[in-house]
């Protein structure tokens, strides 16, 4: 299916969103009965057979190159949907995400966030993943910095593990921009059970341009990626990275 952004808002793409959410639903579920479940090597069978004929559907549905992601709104609309459908993290198009949902704390630099950690996160056993907690804690702490304005790429992420992150329950978040100097961004998070902190994280994340990121994109996808940053600054920032010409970008 083609993504065309500039029909985002009309009934079939909002049809093709719900659809496609429905869609990551039902797969979320089929990757934990594939990691957690006993189930007879009969049905695994047919599912296997169901399985390929449904993907096999949707390659013939898929383009070549990188498809564009879909940005459904800005931090202050968090509390309306996710930012981003397909995040790994929080996107609830993407069916290896839990999805942890993340809303602004109203007057601060602070973004919040609530979500289950499912068989599919397991690292030892009962607990979550403990790269499944560094992945949670580089968005949370991303999503922090666009609420205080500053966005940035992540130059490092320490996490401090404290006791271990069960699965299947009700995990909190908490990040916060502390501040920029020059390039540098600082940043802190946390996760709770129950009250009781199970780890932080701090991250140090770097300033990058729009121009700067134009470049980086065009290496990885090509002429896609001036539609992508489009999609992610909006038509005045994209306006503004056209002026620069390539011996500029590096």
């Amino acid at each position: 299916m083609e993504n065309n952004l500039e029909d985002q808002n009309s009934d079939e793409s909002i049809k093709a969103i719900d659809s496609r959410i429905d869609a990551s639903t039902s797969l979320r579920r089929i990757i934990r009965a594939v990691v957690a479940q006993d189930i007879p090597a009969s049905v695994w069978e047919k599912a296997s057979v169901e399985l390929k004929l449904l993907a096999d559907l949707l390659d013939r549905e898929t383009g070549d190159g990188a498809a564009l992601r879909i940005r459904m709104g800005g931090i202050e609309n968090m509390e309306d949907g996710p930012i981003f459908l397909t995040s790994p993290v929080s996107g609830p198009a993407n069916p290896i995400s839990p999805p942890i949902k993340w809303w602004p704390e109203e007057g601060t630099n602070t973004i919040r966030g609530s979500g289950v950690f499912d068989d599919q996160h397991e690292g030892p056993p009962t607990c979550a993943h403990g790269g499944m907690i560094a992945l949670a804690f580089d968005e949370l702490l991303g999503a922090a910095n666009i609420r205080a304005g500053h966005t940035g790429m992540t130059g490092t992420l320490k996490v401090i593990y404290k006791k271990p992150t069960p699965l299947h329950a009700q995990i909190e978040f908490y990040g916060e921009c502390l501040g920029k100097e020059g390039r540098k961004i600082k940043t802190v998070g946390r996760i709770e059970y129950q009250g009781q902190v199970t780890a932080e994280a701090e991250g140090i994340f770097i300033s990058v341009e729009p121009e700067q990121f134009l470049s980086i994109a065009k290496k990885n996808v090509g002429e896609q990626a001036e539609e992508m940053l489009k999609q992610r600054w909006g038509d005045e920032a994209a306006e503004e990275v056209r002026k620069y010409k390539p011996s500029d970008l590096g």
